[in-house]
């Protein structure tokens, strides 16, 4: 089972569980519906864990007396789906598998322009790797959380915790900041510090990297310093121990096979004792 395929597992997991309790504790056909009534606190609990799906719910049924029990059970599962892929971030650690293809030669070479565009995918790629989740996933799970603060603060029932929207709020925040307002903030900023083209030639061989940016600069790097590598398919991004990190667009390869040459000739030097 691959990395993604358990912490999809792990997440699915999570998100039947709590739209299950709700239903455990509120639903007329529930056979502990009658603990639930001699225990409200606990059902008010969950039901407030629940509050930006019972708000969505309520919007997706466009019923102001009674929310959408499908809707509901959808958007319970999306928000508690969404925090436990989080936290399988945390759980289950990414292993990238080296790539099964023939190595035909051990010198490459690669001229190419740099764009914004790539600056763009490159980004992409290593919040992609990151996470395993696009930025509009995130900013919805944000806004969702937001949203769900806003009504509790809003409905201002007795019953619900006054650290309850408090809670929410934070949440909605740190996820907007983090995976949408601070990636877009640092996108502007090496955006407005790289031309808008350069042309760059990089050889690649087994004593490492070389990028040369033509009457600029030329850096150098041996294995040693390559923390990561990053397919994607836009390009095939480097992560190094010291910044910068570089990246190879795809339209640089000639071929499929090329590309999956390399990432072959690329992974055997990234094994212990596979440097020259």
């Amino acid at each position: 089972m691959t990395t993604t395929q358990k912490r999809l597992l792990f997440a699915a997991c999570v998100g039947i569980v709590f739209p299950l309790c709700c239903w455990l504790t509120e639903g007329d056909s529930s056979p502990l519906r009658g603990w639930s009534l001699n225990h409200g606190s606990f059902s008010a609990a969950i039901m407030f864990l629940n509050f930006p799906a019972v708000i969505a719910a309520f919007m997706l049924g466009r019923n102001v007396h009674q929310p959408s029990e499908l809707a509901f059970f959808v958007a319970s599962f999306a928000q508690w789906f969404g925090i436990a892929w989080l936290l399988s971030r945390l759980l289950i650690v990414r292993e990238r598998k080296p790539v099964v293809a023939a190595i035909t030669q051990s010198e490459y070479s690669f001229a190419f322009v740099i764009t914004h565009r790539d600056v763009t995918d490159a980004m992409e790629a290593g919040r992609t790797l990151d996470t395993g989740m696009r930025g509009f996933a995130f900013a919805a799970l944000g806004l969702m959380w937001l949203v769900g603060a806003i009504a509790v603060t809003i409905s201002a029932t007795r019953t619900a915790p006054a650290w309850l929207p408090l809670v929410w709020l934070v949440l909605g925040v740190l996820i907007v900041w983090s995976y949408v307002i601070r990636p877009f903030a640092l996108l502007a900023e090496m955006r407005s510090k790289t031309p808008l083209q350069q042309s760059l030639i990089v050889k690649v061989d087994e004593s490492g990297i070389v990028i040369e940016a033509p009457g600029v600069a030329t850096i150098s790097h041996g294995w040693e310093d390559v923390r990561v590598v990053v397919p994607s398919p836009a390009g095939i991004g480097f992560l190094f121990n010291e910044a910068p990190n570089h990246w190879v667009p795809d339209r640089a390869f000639s071929s499929r096979e090329e590309r999956e040459g390399f990432l072959a000739f690329v992974d055997a030097q990234m094994l212990p004792g596979g440097q020259s």
